[in-house]
């Protein structure tokens, strides 16, 4: 989706960070009426609890498994209410990176080797999304974009420095000088990990500008470079390789309030991004780029009702050095509606539509209906049903690696629905309790020997229920977090359970502040019962579980220290078989603000 999803717009609501949701609807909109289906961290707030990572920042969310091959850098999988791991589609700064039919896909880089910077904003809507957002979003969105500067923010810089020789060092500038507002941050990052041959480097930058023209017009811009090396270490008969992506991400963006009730939004954005594999089986290089444009508009009739709609038409070209992959082109129009009726805290409902037209290849149209109802004060009801679709993959069309493809194959298809209820207990605890059901259709899968043809042939289920649980306790000197997932994922088509979905994922963090200058807190993850590829076979993978303690001391106005201990039992276990996730490791830093 365009970049609305820049969020601070002409049409920003009153609401806090926390409370407002812009992935959702793809405008500003309070999060209570959209119900939990969406999950928005600060980025700030999310470093200060010593989760600097966007997996880990996606993991506070309920619903969510992310397994990565080990260590930092590494390839990383996220799958949502237990979709398929290219099911979720990646939004940065408004530009959507995850069209699956790119290989290798750039999000899965993204994922496991961008870190979180201050000024950004991480936002994870679950559940069959494409009414929106287009091909991929069978599963769900998560967006990372940078926030609109303010004259509220603040310039910082950090190092931290740990076990596994690992540094993390950057500079962020925030601030507003008459018309124009900045964002900017320039970090970078390197660790050995725990593995030997395993080391990763990575170095992220980002600006968003905006400048307001009138009381009435605002132009902007964003730019995000984020460029990693990461060492692959040799695993059976797999030699040792290097993995180099370099993406270049930007924006250019016109909002202008033409009426009361009219605001639009032209947008021009893109990606460039260069995926490098030196060694291994073969050395190989894959060029992508992709460029939108996109045209949004939002109509607010009255306090009660308000209509969007947009067209957006993208481009995409792929190009790979390896012979077996063909080089790829893509046209894809779509356009979208939607309209959203609420009446102040009492109920909200939304109904929204979008069609899909790609120049080669089926077409698809997308629908989704929300609502929440509260029937009593602090006692929400929630539910919605929404559809989602995903293209075929360049591997899926044309094969590759011993692997045969299929011209003739049709997009995988989902149709979702949930229901829970929202539980306000007092004004600083809230706990909700949600079931969710997928229902995927032409799941792509491979044949048999010799040749593995891909073909249409599996429909999967994916149900469970999502507990989220945050509170703040003594004026808030004391804050919890705990997310909960119970998860049932069957292949409909051969009976079996789909590999790499646990039926139990357990996230939870608590923290204190025990002085008006030291905060300190405790964090633990716990997967259960579920079964993964090892080489060939299907086998039980094992439960593991993780702590992590963490504190932050304020020496001055200006100056404060942290400290973390991540994996604090040094508890040896693999989030996928035969790749080891690091042991113990401890880090410390200082963070200089003025």
């Amino acid at each position: 989706m365009g970049s609305l999803l820049l969020a601070a717009s002409l049409y920003a609501q009153a609401e806090s960070l926390d409370e407002t949701t812009v992935l959702a609807t793809a405008y500003p909109t309070g999060k209570k009426g959209i119900g939990p289906r969406v999950n928005v961290e600060d980025a700030t707030n999310l470093r200060d609890a010593g989760i600097w990572s966007l997996n880990e920042a996606a993991l506070t969310s309920p619903g969510v498994n992310i397994f990565s091959s080990g260590a930092n850098g590494t390839a990383a999988s996220l799958f949502t209410r237990g979709t398929e791991s290219d099911h979720t589609a990646l939004i940065v700064d408004g530009v959507k990176l995850t069209d699956s039919r790119v290989f290798p896909f750039p999000a899965s880089n993204i994922l496991s080797g961008a870190s979180i910077q201050p000024g950004e904003r991480i936002e994870l809507l679950r559940g069959p999304q494409s009414a929106l957002y287009g091909s991929d979003a069978i599963g769900g969105v998560l967006s990372l974009s940078l926030e609109k500067g303010s004259a509220l923010g603040a310039n910082k810089s950090w190092l931290e420095v740990g076990s596994f020789d690992s540094i993390h060092a950057g500079i962020s500038f925030q601030g507003q000088e008459g018309k124009l507002s900045y964002n900017a941050f320039n970090s970078y990052h390197q660790t050995a990990n725990d593995r030997e041959r395993n080391d990763h480097e990575s170095f992220h930058s980002g600006l968003r500008l905006d400048y307001a023209l009138s009381g009435a017009t605002n132009i902007g811009m964003t730019l995000r470079v984020l460029n990693f090396e990461t060492e692959i270490p040799s695993l059976g008969m797999r030699p040792f390789a290097i993995n180099e992506t370099e993406n270049t991400i930007y924006s250019i963006f016109l909002e202008h309030q033409l009426s009361d009730t009219w605001f639009s939004k032209l947008s021009i954005g893109g990606y460039e991004s260069q995926f490098t594999n030196i060694g291994g089986f073969k050395d190989e290089t894959v060029e992508t780029n992709y460029q939108s444009f996109q045209w949004h508009n939002l109509f607010t009739w009255n306090d009660q009702h308000e209509t969007s709609a947009g067209i957006n038409v993208t481009w995409l070209d792929t190009a790979n050095s390896e012979a077996g992959i063909n080089d790829f082109s893509e046209q894809n129009e779509s356009i979208y509606l939607q309209h959203r009726w609420h009446q102040d805290d009492l109920s909200d409902f939304l109904v929204g539509f979008r069609h899909d037209h790609y120049d080669e290849g089926q077409n698809s149209t997308t629908f989704r209906i929300a609502g929440s109802y509260e029937p009593r004060s602090g006692t929400r009801l929630h539910a919605s049903t929404s559809s989602g679709f995903r293209r075929p993959s360049v591997v899926d069309l044309y094969g590759f690696g011993g692997f045969g493809g299929n011209l003739n194959l049709e997009s995988e298809e989902s149709l979702g629905w949930d229901a829970g209820v929202t539980f306000e207990m007092t004004e600083t605890s809230t706990l909700d309790i949600t079931y969710f059901h997928n229902e995927i259709e032409n799941l792509i899968s491979y044949g048999p020997a010799p040749d593995y043809t891909a073909i249409n042939i599996d429909e999967a289920r994916t149900r469970g229920i999502e507990v989220s649980y945050r509170a703040g306790f003594h004026d808030e000197r004391i804050q919890t977090r705990l997310a909960y997932t119970w998860l049932e994922a069957e292949n409909l088509s051969t009976g079996t359970r789909l590999i790499r979905r646990p039926t139990h994922t357990l996230n939870a963090d608590i923290n204190a502040k025990v002085s008006d200058k030291l905060v300190i807190g405790a964090g633990m993850t716990w997967v259960a019962d579920r079964e993964d590829y090892d080489f060939f076979a299907v086998v039980d993978a094992e439960d593991y579980s993780t702590a992590r303690i963490y504190g932050r001391y304020q020496l001055s106005d200006t100056v404060s220290i942290n400290g973390r201990i991540e994996n604090l039992f040094d508890h040896q276990y693999s989030e996928i078989p035969n790749f080891p996730a690091r042991g113990m490791g401890a880090f410390a830093g200082i963070t200089i603000e003025w």
